[in-house]
């Protein structure tokens, strides 16, 4: 029997990676970024969740001029947008209504935008004035399917890695930096092995019987969280994603004996406060389990900074992978195969058919 798809899509990740930086330094240092003073980083969904990981990354180095925008936004953001900020939108397909729109309004107020995409020519290239391709996929293959913009009809995984270190290459260029990235594709490559089968196993067993998945992480991390969970919900799983701490100050009372809560943790602060809060949902009947990444019982060379935001990254998508598995999804379609025709009409009317201010 052969893998699912998105067990492909995350082996390929390590090589998209390599490909992608080795192209976007020199082709983001031709860009001459230096004299932005702001940058913004601009997205839908998985894109957002990539514009928020990064922008943490960039403040954590000391970079305090990046701001993660969902696209929307944009429209309270564009009447403040001058001639040295720089915006750059996210969508893989390149006709996300409201990132289309995100990339007008910014333009249109004199800032300088790049398209992040796989589709050159769309849409959305059109409304920026630049485009940085990710190739994640081929274009055409945007087109097929009853969800454009989806390769497979899968919960999406390379194209929010590719995004993330796109955007922190256009960051370094804008600070005149090259960071030192060499290990990156190895180290993802790493994380995608060291986590296959401790995951899986783990996910398994903390997942059996539970049908309601709650992600939680704190800091740079909890972009990832917002992530894991997203893949979850496109496996039609109910799930959500909070503040390690918060949670327990808003949807902890909802829990029960049908949850389960899944700890992102990989870092000495996170994994404090994980450990006070790990075994105290059993009194509501609700099952924790906790994934660190330090530590010589880890398996994984784990560093931190941006390299190791993409190893949580890739191990959030083993969690939601085995999650899904474990709850008898059909890995291989998009909402584990269910309600994807009324889902997609109702997508494709709402939000494909968005109007675009002008």
């Amino acid at each position: 029997m052969s893998e699912p798809w998105i067990e492909t899509e995350i082996a390929e990740q390590p090589e998209l990676l390599r490909r992608l930086l080795e192209r976007g330094r020199s082709e983001w240092a031709s860009r001459e970024l230096a004299g932005c003073e702001r940058v913004f980083l601009v997205g839908c969904g998985d894109m957002a969740f990539a514009a928020e990981a990064a922008a943490w990354q960039a403040r954590l180095v000391g970079a305090d001029s990046v701001t993660a925008a969902r696209s929307m936004d944009m429209r309270w953001w564009a009447p403040r947008l001058g001639l040295d900020d720089l915006v750059l939108c996210a969508s893989i397909s390149g006709r996300t209504p409201r990132t289309i729109e995100a990339a007008r309004l910014a333009r249109q107020a004199g800032a300088r935008v790049v398209a992040l995409t796989d589709n050159a020519g769309s849409a959305l290239t059109q409304e920026a004035t630049e485009t940085f391709l990710l190739e994640t996929s081929p274009p055409e293959a945007l087109a097929d399917g009853v969800y454009p913009g989806y390769h497979h009809q899968i919960a999406q995984t390379k194209t929010f890695l590719a995004a993330l270190l796109a955007e922190w290459l256009a960051l370094e260029a804008t600070r005149g930096r090259e960071a030192d990235l060499t290990n990156l594709a190895d180290a993802v490559s790493e994380a995608i092995a060291a986590s296959r089968r401790p995951i899986t196993e783990a996910a398994s067993a903390a997942a059996d019987g539970r049908d309601r998945f709650v992600v939680l992480a704190s800091g740079p991390y909890l972009p990832i969280a917002h992530y894991v969970s997203a893949k979850l919900k496109e496996y039609g799983l109910d799930s959500q994603s909070q503040c390690l701490e918060e949670f327990n100050h808003l949807e902890m009372f909802r829990v029960d004996e049908k949850t389960l809560i899944t700890m992102l943790a990989p870092d000495v602060a996170s994994l404090q406060r994980a450990r006070e809060l790990d075994g105290g949902w059993d009194a509501l009947g609700a099952r924790s389990w906790l994934v660190n990444l330090t530590g010589d019982d880890a398996g994984l060379d784990w560093t931190g900074g941006l390299v190791g935001l993409l190893q949580v990254a890739v191990v959030g998508q083993r969690i939601a992978l085995a999650l899904a598995a474990a709850a008898g999804c059909d890995l291989d379609r998009w909402l584990g195969g269910l309600r994807i025709d009324v889902v997609n009409e109702v997508s494709n009317r709402v939000i494909r058919g968005s109007v675009i201010l002008e």
